[in-house]
């Protein structure tokens, strides 16, 4: 095999120190005879004498490659014309922020692959690889903000020695920091609750803030047993459900649900979140793929309720007494899916690693800063993978390698019949835009920017 890949420095935000490819990928190629260009970076997981010793050129100008990888989107300066790049756009909900980088791709004739798209029938995709970390990232964010919200209500419990996921060392020290706490739960040492947690969707979020939960004292309960086990619970473990559409969605005109007429017609639907969920949650962790015109699981009129201050609480924390009492049921959400104004309506913003918490008011106003304010804790951080950038690498790395190959075989200039036939199916549906113009299934973004176009005028 020949060719020449380049590995990006990531330009999100300095938080971002994930790759596309770890020194073990690299390695794999250059022996297959690839020259793999890293640009040099001292953010990243790896360092560049990791990259160096598995045999990479590590330099800046990325010119000669003819495939540019990074994780997250790049600057519209940096863009090489007539080049294959991948990386997660952003782009095919016709995502405001992100028109203007679609734009230069067009002008460009960049060939855009998309790992968000790279599916194809069952298996395990690079997307995957990432929606895992980002619900394992989540879980242990969200019960690091448990702790400090409890604190402030008053309750010093377990939760407040788990840190958030950059502060541990890789994965495995933050599960065993975990199964700690978990002990200390199962010995008693809670003093509030009982605590539900609710897990919403069935992809790979959902499945990895399932997976760091798990190390917890925990039971799964249906969504129907949530309110019994939220009033008579015990301390000593945490309770959870999984919500899943078909247990959320029902049709407006007679109560039934079909996941083939949902799809087509969305707006024939309503969700049931906030009215049989939502009121049992201590925690909602929020993992759905959701798209405009879809029903949201909460919006902001469902914080007049949601978020009413119990009568019996303090409203001043700084008197709480000796037997402090929660002001509501919902504490928190950690809303992975990360799309402002989306499923959860009350996500303003993307959150950061550094500030990764705000306050979400029963007036829908945001508080940026501090764990006194009334309201409830948000956590949307849009990159949470990158918290663990070694572990998330390496796991999206071995992913994504067999396809990087597949691409080895492609031009950018080439037309896409051409590349349709050089590679496997996934890969053509990962294409976004090529040759000057949107790929064949991804013209309808141009009518989604029309449209938005024409609400705004």
């Amino acid at each position: 095999m020949v060719g020449v890949v380049a590995v990006s420095r990531e330009q999100y935000n300095p938080w971002e120190r994930r790759a596309t490819l770890g020194p073990r990928q690299v390695r794999q190629l250059v022996e297959e005879g690839v020259k793999v260009i890293v640009q040099p970076s001292k953010r990243r997981g790896y360092t560049v004498k990791e990259y160096q010793e598995a045999g990479a050129t590590i330099q800046e100008d990325m010119s000669e490659a003819s495939i540019i990888t990074s994780i997250k989107d790049m600057s519209i300066e940096s863009l090489i014309p007539n080049k294959t790049y991948t990386f997660f756009s952003h782009t095919i909900k016709a995502q405001p922020h992100s028109m203007p980088l679609l734009d230069a791709i067009l002008e460009k004739n960049i060939r855009l692959v998309d790992y968000e798209k790279l599916t194809s029938g069952p298996g395990i995709w690079p997307a995957s690889a990432m929606s895992r970390f980002a619900g394992i990232v989540g879980v242990l964010n969200i019960l690091h903000g448990i702790g400090l919200r409890l604190m402030a209500f008053g309750f010093n419990t377990p939760f407040a020695h788990i840190a958030m996921a950059h502060n541990y060392v890789s994965y495995e020290a933050a599960c065993q920091a975990v199964r700690d706490v978990g002990r200390r739960i199962a010995e008693g040492e809670m003093c509030v609750g009982p605590l539900t947690f609710v897990f919403t969707g069935a992809g790979g979020v959902s499945r990895g803030a399932q997976e760091m939960f798990k190390h917890l004292p925990h039971e799964f309960v249906t969504p129907d047993k949530l309110p019994e086990v939220a009033q008579h619970g015990e301390k000593t473990k945490l309770y959870a459900t999984i919500v899943d559409i078909a247990d959320d969605l029902s049709r407006i005109s007679d109560g039934g649900f079909d996941e083939k007429e949902y799809n087509q017609h969305p707006e024939l639907y309503q969700s049931n979140f906030a009215k049989k969920v939502a009121p049992y949650a201590s925690c909602i962790v929020n993992g759905v793929y959701w798209q405009p015109g879809q029903p949201r699981l909460l919006t902001d009129a469902d914080a007049k309720t949601l978020l009413a201050h119990d009568p019996n609480a303090p409203q001043d924390l700084t008197d709480i007494g000796e037997d402090p009492i929660l002001p509501r049921q919902l504490l928190a959400i950690c809303d992975i899916s990360a799309d402002e104004d989306g499923s959860i309506q009350w996500t303003k913003y993307c959150t950061t690693a550094d500030e990764p918490f705000c306050i979400y008011n029963q007036d829908g106003q945001i508080i940026k800063s501090g764990m006194t304010a009334d309201g409830v804790l948000m956590c949307s951080v849009d990159n949470m993978p990158a918290q663990f950038p070694k572990d998330a690498t390496d796991y999206f790395g071995e992913l994504y390698l067999p396809y990087l190959k597949e691409l080895l075989k492609t031009d950018a200039n080439s037309t896409f019949e051409e590349y349709q036939k050089a590679v496997c199916p996934a890969l053509e549906n990962a294409v976004i835009a090529t040759n000057g113009k949107l790929a064949p299934k991804y013209q309808y973004i141009a009518d989604l920017r029309a449209k938005s176009t024409s609400q705004n005028q």
